[in-house]
């Protein structure tokens, strides 16, 4: 049982690493993009479901090849688009930020009302 319950760390570990990774990056590229259009992104402060990131890359992809980029423009889009697929069915693993909530929720004093 030991053995089972240290490969489960290493792959929550590693989800983790995973989404802090793509995630920094997805803000590096995505940041001047938000700035130059900040008033259309009322909801940025919502999370953005792996499937509908996706779906983005798809689209990337798809415009890339459209535009006779090549496959070797094409393939960062591509690569990012089997990362997201894969997280639909992987999920968040332990290591995420409801789990923290949840931890505040339950350690926050009851109101008495």
């Amino acid at each position: 049982m030991g053995k089972n319950n240290n490969n489960n760390k290493l792959i929550d570990g590693g989800l983790l690493i995973l989404r802090i990774g793509i995630g920094v990056m997805f803000i590096f590229h995505g940041w001047p993009k938000v700035c130059a259009g900040a008033q259309m992104w009322e909801s940025l402060g919502k999370a953005v479901s792996s499937s509908l990131m996706m779906i983005t890359m798809a689209v990337a992809a798809t415009m890339h090849l459209k535009a006779g980029d090549g496959l070797q423009t094409a393939a960062h889009s591509i690569e990012l688009g089997i990362v997201f697929f894969s997280l639909i069915f992987i999920g968040a693993g332990e290591f995420r930020l409801s789990g923290v909530f949840k931890k505040m929720q339950k350690k926050a004093p009851k109101k008495s009302g």
